[in-house]
């Protein structure tokens, strides 16, 4: 069973994650059936969990899945209470730019595109 599971589901380790984070103590594991856990390893768990169920949270790194002249890396700052539209592994989302809004295909952006800070791949 994988941490997500053993926490009864990403919503309920999710909430854990921000408890734990959120938490006066400054200690960065906790215990699961007596096991040491880093508080990162279930961040890391949850985000692996996102990008392979198209889902989306403040502060996840995305591209642009279509072929556009803005490749850059871009970081959710919010999202609304829209319902996305699902397209295989991409999602409709707005983006807002100094030229307004608009509504762009978009996928978590992997670790490497992150590091390079822009889309590696032409779809």
């Amino acid at each position: 069973m994988n941490l997500i599971e053993q926490l009864g589901g990403y919503e309920k380790a999710l909430q854990f994650l921000k408890s734990e984070k959120n938490s006066l103590e400054i200690d960065p594991v906790f215990y699961l059936d007596g096991q040491e856990i880093l508080v990162d390893a279930l961040d890391d768990a949850l985000l692996e969990y996102r990008r392979a169920n198209n889902i989306f949270e403040v502060g996840d790194k995305v591209v642009l899945a279509q072929f556009h002249s803005l490749d850059t890396v871009h970081e959710i700052k919010r999202i609304e209470n829209l319902t996305p539209h699902i397209k295989g592994s991409e999602t409709t989302y707005f983006l807002e730019n100094s030229l307004g809004c608009w509504s762009f295909q978009i996928k978590h952006a992997t670790d490497g595109e992150i590091k390079a800070g822009k889309r590696l791949e032409v779809v």
